[in-house]
C-alpha cells in the first residue's frame, strides 16, 4: 500500500513522507464487528479524498515516532481516501507551537491533548468546538468509552464535550534492576507505600567512584495532577489556587523528602533531563513519570511495579488521565475527523494498540487489558500488569486551567527541592502567579 502518513513541515509548504508506520490487519468488517464498535455504516467510510492534519500539543511524539505509535497505515487502510499529516509540537520536537501554527496559516483538523496541555495549546487559541451535535447526528457511541475519561474531558471543557478520549495514561513506577543488584538492595514490589519507597531510595542514593546515583525521581507535575489523595488544585467555587493550603503540605513533603537526599542543579530538575538520567545515563534507580510512553528504548534490564500508595489511601493509584483527540473549530472536515476518532476507539484499533503496548485502552469494557503488550518485545518478561489501572483515586476537580495550576505547583516544588524557598513562601507565591494567569487569560 502506498503510504500517505506525512508530517507537516512547519514554516514551509513542503510535505515530506514520514518514516514507516506499523501496518496491522484490522480484522473483518462484518455485522458483529460493527455492532461491537457501536457505530452506523456512515462512520465507517469516507468517500471523497481528504487531507487531515493532526497536531500534537503533548510533545510526546516527533514526526518519525507519531506514525508508528498511532499506526497511521492502519488508519489509512481503513480509509483509503484519507491522507494524514502530522504536525509535532514545538521546535524541540521539530514543529511549532499552536500560536505559530495559526500565524503561519497551517491547517489544523485534529488536536492531540491531555488535561494538562490542552488549555494553553488549544482553548487559549479558541480552537474548541462542541462535538456533541456531531456525535448525535452520526450515531457515534459515547457509551463504549471509559465514563471517567469522558467526564474529565467535559470538566476541562466547562461542561461541553470538545474531544473524545482514545487512550489512558499508565500508572506504574519503573526501576533499574542493575542498580538494585549492584548495591544489593531488594527489588520494589507491588503494593508498596511511599514510605517503603523512600526507605529503598535512601539505600540506593550514594556516590561511588565519583559517580552519583539517585534513588528516586518522580514527575511532580503529573503526581500533582493525578494525585492519589484526590486533592483539588483549585477551589471550584472561586477558581483560586489552593495547593498552598490544607493537606497539600504533607503531599509536597512526601515527594520533597526524596530530593532532600541529594541536591539537583537547575538542569537536573527538568523532567526531560531526569528521563535522560534514568534511561541513558542509568544513574537513577526508580523513576515514575506518571505519563508518557512506558516502554524504554535504551535501558534493557528494568521492570515495573504498581505506583506506591499513601498509607492513608491504601490501594488508590493515580487518578485517571486521558489522552484526547479534539476537533478544531477551524477544520473544514469535522465529520471526517470524527470518523477517524471513531475508528481509533473501535475494538479493532484498541486491541491492536493494546497488544503492541502503545496505548492503555480508553474503553468502558476492559477486555483488552489482558493482552496489553503481548506483541511488543520490550514488554516480554516484565510485570506489565503494573502499568494498568487497578483502582484509580477519586477524581479531583478539573477545568481548562488545570495545566496552569499544576505548572505553578511544579515551579514551587522545584524551589522547595532546591532549598531556595520554604514550603509556605514557594506555594503562596506560586498560587498567586496561577491566580494572576487565570485572571488575565483570554480563554475561560
Amino acid at each position: 500500500m502506498k503510504k500517505r502518513w506525512m508530517p507537516v513541515w512547519l514554516g514551509a509548504a513542503i510535505v515530506m513522507a514520514a518514516g514507516c508506520g506499523t501496518t496491522a490487519e484490522t480484522g473483518g468488517t462484518g455485522q458483529k464487528e460493527q455492532a461491537e464498535q457501536g457505530s452506523g455504516s456512515g462512520l465507517d467510510t469516507i468517500d471523497q479524498p481528504v487531507t487531515l492534519v493532526v497536531f500534537d500539543t503533548t510533545g510526546n511524539w516527533t514526526k518519525d515516532t507519531f506514525a508508528e505509535s498511532f499506526s497511521g497505515d492502519s488508519i489509512m487502510k481503513k480509509f483509503p481516501n484519507v491522507t494524514l499529516k502530522f504536525a509535532p509540537f514545538h521546535k524541540t520536537r521539530g514543529g511549532l507551537t499552536t500560536d505559530e501554527m495559526i500565524a503561519a496559516g497551517e491547517q489544523i483538523d485534529l488536536v492531540v491533548g491531555t488535561p494538562g496541555t490542552i488549555g494553553i495549546s488549544f482553548y487559549n487559541q479558541k480552537l474548541e468546538t462542541d462535538v456533541a451535535p456531531l456525535v448525535k447526528t452520526t450515531g457515534f457511541d459515547l457509551n463504549r468509552l471509559n465514563p471517567g475519561a469522558v467526564q474529565i474531558v467535559k470538566e476541562v471543557g466547562n461542561g461541553t464535550l470538545h474531544g473524545i478520549p482514545f487512550a489512558m495514561s499508565h500508572t506504574a513506577m519503573m526501576y533499574n534492576k542493575d542498580l538494585f543488584d549492584k548495591f544489593g538492595v531488594p527489588y520494589p514490589k507491588d503494593g508498596m507505600t511511599w514510605d517503603d519507597t523512600y526507605d529503598l531510595a535512601k539505600r540506593l542514593t550514594r556516590t561511588e567512584d565519583g559517580k552519583t546515583y539517585y534513588g528516586m525521581f518522580v514527575s511532580f507535575y503529573h503526581a500533582a495532577l493525578r494525585n492519589q489523595l484526590s486533592l483539588d488544585l483549585f477551589d471550584p467555587a472561586t477558581g483560586k489556587a489552593i495547593f498552598d493550603s490544607g493537606s497539600w503540605n504533607s503531599f509536597y513533603g512526601n515527594f520533597s523528602r526524596f530530593y532532600d537526599l541529594y541536591r539537583l542543579n537547575a538542569t537536573q530538575v527538568i523532567a526531560a533531563q531526569q528521563k535522560k538520567m534514568w534511561e541513558e545515563d542509568q544513574i537513577v534507580a526508580m523513576f515514575m513519570p506518571v505519563a508518557g510512553d512506558p516502554a524504554v528504548k535504551v535501558l534493557k534490564n528494568y521492570d515495573y511495579v504498581q505506583s506506591p500508595v499513601f498509607k492513608e489511601k491504601p490501594g488508590a493509584g493515580p487518578q485517571a488521565y486521558p489522552f484526547t483527540l479534539y476537533i478544531s473549530q477551524t477544520s473544514k472536515h469535522k465529520e471526517e475527523a470524527l470518523k477517524i476518532i471513531n475508528y481509533m476507539v473501535s475494538d479493532d484499533y484498541q486491541q491492536m494498540k493494546a497488544e503492541d503496548g502503545t496505548f492503555v485502552p480508553a474503553l468502558k469494557n476492559n477486555k483488552f487489558l489482558d493482552v496489553f503488550g503481548r506483541l511488543n518485545p520490550s514488554y516480554q518478561g516484565k510485570n506489565v500488569k503494573a502499568l494498568l489501572p487497578s483502582v484509580h483515586a477519586d477524581s479531583s476537580k478539573w477545568n481548562v486551567f488545570i495545566g496552569t495550576y499544576a505548572k505553578e505547583a511544579l515551579n514551587s516544588f522545584i524551589e522547595i527541592a532546591q532549598n531556595t524557598k520554604d514550603y509556605n513562601t514557594a506555594t503562596r507565591e506560586a498560587a498567586e502567579r496561577a491566580d494572576k494567569a487565570v485572571q488575565t487569560a483570554t480563554f475561560k
